[in-house]
């Protein structure tokens, strides 16, 4: 599963909208960082007009992610 977080603003961003994450160890793939999801985690950083790719090895299983996936893949 990959997440690509894209920040084309002058400014650092929060991203808080972070419902769709599953619960487990998220790899960075461009600075090797590992964020730990949980229920606690507010927000995720993105640098002025930067990129980050969160990759995961766990497979989506977030009910509320997989009806919206099936339903944008249906447009």
């Amino acid at each position: 599963t990959a997440l690509v977080l894209l920040n084309k603003s002058d400014s650092a961003t929060a991203f808080t909208d972070v419902r769709w994450l599953e619960d487990s160890n998220w790899h960075d793939a461009i600075s090797g960082d590992v964020i730990e999801v949980s229920r606690d985690l507010q927000s995720i950083e993105v640098a002025a007009h930067g990129v980050r790719v969160l990759l995961t090895d766990e497979p989506v299983r977030n009910p509320e992610l997989l009806e919206e996936l099936a339903r944008l893949q249906s447009i």
